[in-house]
């Protein structure tokens, strides 16, 4: 199919005008915190954020519910157990945690989630699913006070929560007793034998899909408290759901810190490295972010969300559980959202400290690296510098000498393309585009692009139409290199260490509110703003993770273990950095910093 590039925006100012006139908000729950008025959202958006659905599908809603914990007695979906065990926030007592969603949608075009567990079952009986908030939202914890940061990074274990709940269902399936409770519960009166073999042929088949994916992400180095792999996770959903017989192995073995969210409308990309791009149709009272649609409808993609990949779609597009209207409002509500301002619960800034840190923090950063926003500002536009690898070239001129693995994985992965094999890169045929359609193979951040695009079309095809022509910022001829079969994760590092391109960096941004978001650097490997204005070899090597405890001092949670302190993080061992965990790098003359400079420099960031 050819759609000739002027037509092309005329469709996605049409689409897009007929969606934001369309939205339909949020799902909301029950306020938790008055936290959210300090950040400008009311009580109602706030609970808007923590329980929208976005067409994420883990498991059946009934399935949840009588869903018990592996290992232990009791329900898996116990607000209170999973705040202990994974970081989630809890909400008011019968509430599911902060991020915990409710999707209930029509699942006849849909794929692995189009399951039948119980004669008469409707085609939209509910799933539970995660949205953003659940790793977005952090709290911090002082002198028994909590100060609720929304869009700030969470302490969630994504990746174990995940595994835990396969884990549930496995042995749910093998232990009688288990089994038993279960099918009771799920069937209610229609229990009979019949029925639990149904209901067994459909739990087996959700098992057999998740095992996929957990062996798909597989790897030694775990990613814990406050981090997960996020596009390792994205690609390989992407890599099962195009269908191939046998993807390459692509191991989620890069975690990243999950990144703030407030001031993410306001600045020109997006992620870590800055592959994702925020592009803007100024729309009736304000811009409408298509580029935050296409992006956001890739991490749902990645977090359980449904796509069916099929061969020749045309322009009906891929039939997905993506949630367009909740996606758009909550980039919406995260429009409005204000960076937090230093609590004086945590005590006061000394501001002769601070503006002595103002000066050495301008005559050694200033503008050069991060953009600077007045505290409080949430609409003035900004441009990242991203800072690469190779060093001169690109917006930056600087090796940014932190941890590589999360970029060069977006860079270099490549699998077998399956049913999107002959699609057009990015899904529609654009006139002018001299692009071949996808072979059968392609870099995945390729095929993420079609699945996205594709998805968008079985939605809102005119939107789609505008996001198509530069989501993800790849240009049309993408640089993204085959990796050669017999390469090593050594070898492909070493060969994004010497290529020079924009997006073999990472991205800074301003740093308004800067203190509540920690661990540090992209990789979560510095815990205090302390420690990342040490030299490098002197940061801690290892260092504890997970309690919500605030040290006001260091600026960082506290890292000495204890109960509820206890993922060790390791960013050096005997052989010297840990690959995915290095804490070198963002060192711009640490070595000459006295420590009353750099006092004076966190009391300085204390202010932003």
């Amino acid at each position: 199919m050819t759609v000739p590039g002027s037509r092309l925006l005329k469709l996605a100012t049409v689409a897009a005008l007929a969606l934001v006139g369309g939205l339909a908000g949020c799902t909301t729950g029950t306020a938790s915190s008055g936290a959210a008025t300090l950040q400008g959202w009311t009580p109602k958006q706030q609970l808007g954020w923590y329980a929208a659905t976005q067409g994420s599908r883990l498991l059946p809603w009934d399935w949840a519910m009588a869903l018990e914990r592996p290992g232990e007695p009791g329900k898996f979906f116990d607000g209170q157990w999973l705040a202990a065990k994974f970081r989630l926030l809890p909400r008011a007592p019968g509430e599911m945690p902060v991020g915990i969603a409710r999707d209930r949608q029509d699942d006849s075009d849909l794929t692995v989630t189009k399951l039948r567990w119980v004669a008469g079952q409707p085609a939209d009986a509910p799933w539970l699913g995660f949205n953003c908030a659940a790793c977005h939202t952090a709290e911090l914890h002082y002198k028994g006070q909590a100060l609720r940061v929304d869009g700030g990074p969470g302490l969630t274990d994504f990746q174990s929560l995940v595994e835990a709940v396969e884990a549930a269902l496995v042995e749910t399936r093998g232990n009688p007793a288990k089994w038993d409770a279960f099918a009771r519960i799920v069937l209610k009166t229609g229990d009979s034998p019949g029925a639990r073999v149904t209901l067994g042929t459909a739990v087996d088949r959700l098992i057999a899909w998740n095992a996929r994916i957990t062996a798909a992400n597989a790897t030694p180095l775990r990613p814990g408290f406050a981090r997960v792999d996020a596009f390792g996770h994205i690609f390989n959903k992407v890599a099962l759901l195009a269908g191939p017989e046998t993807p390459a192995p692509l191991p989620s073995d890069a975690p990243v810190s999950y990144p703030f969210l407030w001031n993410t409308s306001q600045a020109d990309r997006v992620q870590w490295n800055g592959i994702a791009q925020n592009l803007k149709l100024k729309i009736g009272a304000g811009p409408f972010d298509y580029g935050a649609l296409a992006r956001n409808a890739g991490e749902v993609i990645g977090v359980y969300g449904d796509v069916a990949v099929t061969p020749g779609s045309d322009l009906g597009g891929f039939k997905s559980s993506v949630g367009v209207a909740n996606l758009s409002e909550l980039e919406r509500l995260l429009a409005g959202l204000k960076p937090p301002v230093w609590p004086a619960a945590f005590g006061p800034i000394d501001q002769t400290k601070a503006a002595r840190g103002k000066l050495l923090f301008a005559a050694r950063c200033g503008g050069a690296c991060h953009t600077s926003l007045a505290p409080g500002d949430i609409g003035t536009p900004f441009k990242t510098n991203v800072f690469t690898f190779a060093g001169k070239g690109f917006v930056g001129d600087e090796n940014p000498g932190t941890d590589p693995a999360m970029a060069c994985n977006a860079f270099t992965y490549r699998t077998r393309t399956g049913n999107l094999a002959g699609t057009p890169p990015g899904y529609l045929k654009v006139a002018s585009s001299t692009e071949p359609p996808l072979g059968d193979t392609a870099p995945v951040a390729q095929m993420l692009k079609t699945t996205v695009i594709g998805a968008l079309a079985g939605r809102k095809f005119e939107v789609v139409a505008a996001a198509g022509k530069t989501w993800l910022g790849i240009p049309p001829n993408p640089r993204v290199g085959a990796v050669a079969v017999a390469e090593s994760k050594e070898q492909r590092l070493a060969r994004c260490l010497r290529t020079a391109d924009p997006l073999l960096g990472y991205r800074a941004r301003p740093l308004t509110g800067i203190w509540a978001t920690a661990p540090y650097l992209h990789n979560g490997s510095v815990p205090t703003l302390w420690d990342l204005l040490l030299p490098p070899e002197q940061r801690p090597a290892t260092f504890f993770v997970g309690t919500r405890e605030f040290d006001p001092v260091k600026v960082g949670y506290v890292t000495a273990a204890s109960p509820d302190n206890g993922f060790r993080f390791v960013a050096r061992d005997g052989n010297g950095p840990v690959t995915g965990n290095s804490n070198a790098g963002h060192d711009y003359g640490n070595a000459n910093l006295t420590d009353p400079d750099r006092w004076a420099l966190i009391e300085y960031l204390k202010t932003l």
